[in-house]
């Protein structure tokens, strides 16, 4: 079956955020009524940064079941995580360190290691140690939160990049023109039961409408990644970035 993309478009980036920590608190409650647990793994950037925020702050996300939540990251930056370029360090200062959630259920990207193909590394042993899987295992994300870059890379699968990773990898280390990454690969990704991407910001349109009229390319177009897995997809888009649809 062939599913097109569910485009919602927003006034701007500030309701693009609010609707998606909509979509979260009703997506945690849900899961953890059903299985008492709930896994999500989050991307950096600016247009997640105001989700971070609202949810460190916002009445909706006040009574979430945070004991239940486990968080990890779609990707890394191969630096400290105390760097200003660190992931982990945005999704800290602007939430995680103002709601309830235990230290044991946050998981970041272990970058003090000796390389980033150590660190992808260290980083899928511990998501199957976290999700209790065997070596061929592929977890199941309840969330995941992407965004788009005006090259349409997501995570950090960029156009034209080759991975180093085999069959069974649930995180590879990627070469990048700023820093050394590790992220998860595209089947780790598939396989989560849900999924929102973020786009907000006039530098996106064109990369967009390409996206969404164009054949799927993974090479040349990352995010046409999830064309298999579109049912589960929800594409929350900004006026700004969706000027070329409307």
């Amino acid at each position: 079956m062939i599913h097109k993309p569910k485009i919602n478009i927003l006034a701007d980036a500030q309701a693009l955020a609010q609707t998606a920590v909509n979509l979260f608190s009703r997506r945690v409650r849900q899961v953890v009524a059903t299985k008492g647990l709930f896994r999500m793994a989050v991307s950096g950037g600016r247009t997640p940064r105001r989700f971070f925020e609202l949810l460190g702050r916002s009445v909706v996300v006040a009574d979430i079941p945070w004991a239940q939540c486990h968080v990890f990251w779609v990707d890394e930056r191969f630096v400290p995580p105390t760097s200003d370029a660190s992931n982990y360090k945005l999704a800290k200062e602007t939430w995680l360190d103002h709601v309830p959630i235990p230290e044991a259920n946050v998981h970041p990207v272990p970058t003090d290691v000796d390389n980033v193909e150590e660190a992808a590394d260290c980083y899928g042993h511990m998501i199957q140690r976290a999700f209790t899987l065997d070596r061929h295992g592929v977890p199941k994300f309840d969330f995941i939160m992407l965004g788009m870059g005006s090259d349409g890379h997501t995570a950090s699968l960029f156009p034209g990049s080759e991975l180093s990773y085999h069959l069974n990898d649930l995180a590879s280390a990627v070469s990048a023109t700023d820093y050394s990454r590790i992220t998860l690969t595209p089947s780790v990704i598939r396989a989560a039961s849900f999924i929102v991407v973020l786009i907000s910001g006039a530098d996106k349109a064109d990369t967009l409408e390409a996206v969404l009229t164009e054949e799927p390319h993974e090479r040349r177009w990352p995010i046409h990644l999830l064309w298999p897995v579109l049912d589960k997809v929800e594409w929350l888009v900004d006026r700004e970035a969706a000027s070329r649809l409307l």
